[in-house]
């Protein structure tokens, strides 16, 4: 079984991909969920730890104790909190706006070896504009926020056994065959999971953007002030971050 984490910019994306992969049959992504018990959740698996060391064969335990942090996880998400059904599950994780900056106590719990990890991303002031019409977020809070997240992205991409793939909202909505950008960006990075075009075509079908910040009766801004432009352009280790995500891996936020 493959772990993925979804995560990278809020209002980027993180739900409808999230969907996408939730359609397969052989893929269950939580979330989201709280940050805040990460630590408490470390604390009671490195007590398990000590308890169980020299007990249980080391694969064996491995394992058990990857799907019991899983579903620790689960327990402690927004909306659903149901187990995860492990019968047949070829790819098991979840997806939190912002996972990144608590990577490597997400690692220490659960215990992968290897991760798919999805950073979503769009472009920064399409992204402020839909924070702040859905939760108030400031221009000032966003950009540091944003500027942690993408440091915290950058350092988990040179992890080793991490696979990092950028994925951008405005290249998925404005692609002309979504179908191969999903087998392209995303379903094309797990080993264990099978797929034709037709499934994700299907799947596809299925996908809406239930995230979007009018579905949950709210007017969603459409242009920054003057002060708001002048403070994102005034941030110097913002941009620089978001220029480096550019050159990297090829595509726009600024």
């Amino acid at each position: 079984m493959e772990i993925c984490i979804i995560g990278g910019f809020p209002r980027a994306g993180t739900r409808q991909f999230t969907d996408i992969l939730n359609n397969h049959d052989n893929a269950s992504i939580k979330g989201e969920f709280y940050p805040k018990v990460i630590s408490s959740l470390l604390n009671v698996f490195q007590i398990a730890d000590k308890i169980n060391a020299g007990r249980w064969t080391g694969d064996n335990y491995r394992k058990w104790r990857m799907m019991s942090a899983l579903n620790a996880y689960a327990a402690f998400s927004k909306g659903s909190n149901s187990p995860f059904d492990f019968q047949g599950l070829k790819v098991a994780g979840f997806k939190c706006p912002r996972a990144e900056n608590n990577f490597l106590e997400i690692k220490e719990v659960i215990g992968f070896e290897r991760v798919v990890f999805f950073y979503c991303v769009r472009n920064v002031k399409e992204s402020f504009l839909s924070e702040n019409s859905s939760f108030g977020v400031s221009v000032e809070d966003y950009v540091s926020k944003t500027t942690e997240s993408m440091r915290s992205g950058l350092a988990v991409s040179e992890n080793e056994n991490v696979d990092f793939q950028v994925l951008s909202l405005d290249e998925f909505l404005c692609a002309h065959d979504k179908t191969s950008w999903v087998i392209d960006n995303m379903l094309s990075k797990f080993r264990e999971l099978s797929f034709d075009e037709h499934d994700v075509r299907n799947i596809l079908g299925k996908v809406e953007n239930t995230n979007a910040t009018e579905r949950h009766g709210k007017k969603r801004r459409t242009r920054m002030t003057r002060e708001e432009c002048e403070f994102f352009n005034e941030s110097s280790e913002f941009l620089r971050l978001a220029k480096l995500f550019e050159d990297k891996y090829k595509i726009k936020v600024l």
